[in-house]
């Protein structure tokens, strides 16, 4: 009875761990797991989207400091960064002086506190978030997939190899397999 019990919750810790890869392998498309496990990536679209939507994102708004870490590892990556030693205060789009175009980002300008502007373009941010996002589910993946490798090696000996368990009958035989006491009935001492 306690190897169906042990197969159980073997087999049912199999099926959450399917269930949690194949939820880390589409959080990309469910916003509440991907904000769990890929926050900054996450927060960082959030950014992007106001700055196509309102035009420019400012460092209350919310995302502007995960876009703007992401910005930053961009150019010290490409070796364009130039030394500023104060932080980004906006980005806006490089369309912004038309209203009518927001949305149509293809250039983002970012503005730093020492006055110097800066150019990026829409696809270099939005690479740089879709890399954050897989390198933040990369250690999920590896981690469910090693779990889950092991409780299927465990399943299989569990199965396969079962823990004998002495049979009560085999205690009370002798060598032909014919018992001379009865469980409950010994003889006395002095009759053996």
């Amino acid at each position: 009875m306690q190897h169906a019990t042990l197969k159980f919750w073997f087999a049912l810790i199999g099926l959450l761990l399917m269930a949690a890869g194949f939820f880390v392998q589409q959080s990309a498309k469910i916003p509440l797991i991907k904000k769990t496990i890929a926050k900054t990536s996450y927060r960082a679209s959030i950014g992007l989207n106001t700055v196509m939507s309102k035009g420019q994102i400012m460092p209350e708004d919310s995302g502007f400091s995960e876009l703007s870490s992401l910005y930053c590892k961009i150019i010290v990556e490409s070796n364009r960064y130039e030394g500023h030693k104060t932080g980004i205060t906006t980005f806006s789009d490089a369309n912004a002086l038309w209203p009518e175009k927001i949305g149509l980002v293809s250039g983002i300008n970012v503005s730093w506190q020492d006055g110097k502007k800066r150019y990026t373009s829409l696809q270099e941010l939005n690479n740089e978030i879709d890399k954050s996002f897989g390198d933040s589910i990369l250690p999920w993946q590896y981690g469910l997939f090693f779990i889950g490798f092991f409780v299927n090696i465990a399943t299989f000996f569990v199965t396969y190899f079962p823990k004998k368990t002495p049979n009560p009958k085999d205690n009370n035989s002798g060598e032909n397999g014919n018992s001379t006491e009865k469980a409950g009935h010994a003889k006395p001492p002095h009759d053996r």
